[in-house]
């Protein structure tokens, strides 16, 4: 039987987890991603974002270890081609600053959840900025305003809607090579065509 967390204010276990403010191909392609480093599920009906124009309706919920996409409503089937496997969670309004900005996930009462201020210069990663990496978090329980715990991410386009630091055994894309496997050697957790990388079929190197 699966159960939901109740929450209030200090207890939410969500995290911003990857960042893609600043895609090659234009703000059609721009996502957030928030993961769930809780034990339950966790209803998310009410919370909303700064920073982007975004208000989560009234019965969402997060599972424990999940994680969700929120992408661009410039052009939601651009996005969808681009990203054919990812399941996007709903579309937001607005954009990300390709400068950098503050986001926050906040509740009714404006209670903080989780923010972060990214940047595009300073100690922040720059291969993020408009060269085909999103910004990705390393450590889900580290500082989020500490540029030293987000990287570029190693798949050019990002791995939206992967908990790149969760189970081993995940496969989302479901092309028979583990997620671990796929980032490990810069293939894509979201993109079923490069199974041909590994042709042995065993999810790990040949």
């Amino acid at each position: 039987v699966e159960r939901t967390f109740l929450v209030t204010g200090l207890d939410y276990p969500l995290v911003i987890s990857e960042i893609m403010y600043h895609p090659e191909n234009g703000k059609a392609f721009e996502y957030l991603e928030i993961l769930n480093t809780g034990r339950e599920t966790v209803p998310l009906g009410g919370l909303l974002f700064k920073g982007i124009d975004y208000r989560f309706p009234f019965g969402s919920i997060l599972r424990s270890g999940e994680v969700l996409v929120l992408a661009s409503n410039n052009d939601p089937e651009a996005f969808q081609s681009a990203y054919p496997t990812v399941v996007v969670f709903d579309y937001f309004k607005g954009s990300l600053d390709n400068a950098g900005e503050l986001l926050i996930l906040k509740d009714a009462g404006d209670f903080v959840i989780s923010s972060v201020e990214y940047d595009d210069e300073g100690e922040w990663p720059v291969a993020a900025d408009g060269q085909g990496g999103s910004l990705e978090l390393v450590n889900s329980s580290g500082e989020l305003n500490d540029p030293a715990n987000w990287r570029v991410s190693l798949v050019s386009g990002g791995t939206p809607g992967v908990a790149i630091n969760g189970s081993a055994i995940i496969d989302s894309d479901q092309d028979g090579i583990l997620d671990s496997w796929e980032v490990e050697h810069g293939l894509s957790p979201a993109l079923a065509s490069d199974a041909w990388h590994d042709p042995a079929g065993g999810g790990f190197p040949n």
